[in-house]
């Protein structure tokens, strides 16, 4: 472990000494290190790799059932930014997608 921490040290140095060499400066309020993880762009990288920011599965949970194709293919939109974090995600969107074909009839709230 300790070997690692070395290692992340030396090359933060290099970073470091790059960006003094280009004259890049750095603003120390953002700048965190030695975090068990991170969330950036709504993602959290740890160090059981990229995980997706739980309040946004949150909001794809309480997200209302659509009432027309506008709202199907939004919502379905915001499924699709997740799709490799959601597990069968083909299987579960494909019922979806039909409706969205030019032929497709789309029940919302009325009886069809």
């Amino acid at each position: 472990m300790f070997r690692l921490v070395k290692i992340h040290v030396a090359i933060l140095c290099l970073v470091l000494d790059t960006y003094r060499k280009h004259r890049i400066t750095l603003n120390l309020k953002k700048c965190i290190f030695c975090i068990p993880y991170k969330i950036f762009l709504d993602h959290v990288f740890c160090k059981q790799g990229l995980k997706v920011y739980i309040a946004k599965i949150v909001v794809i949970i309480n997200l209302e059932a659509p009432k027309n194709v506008k709202q199907l293919d939004a919502t379905l939109g915001h499924m699709r930014y997740y799709r490799k974090f959601i597990k069968a995600y083909v299987q579960i969107t494909v019922p979806m997608e039909r409706l969205l074909k030019k032929d497709a009839t789309f029940c919302g709230d009325e009886d069809c």
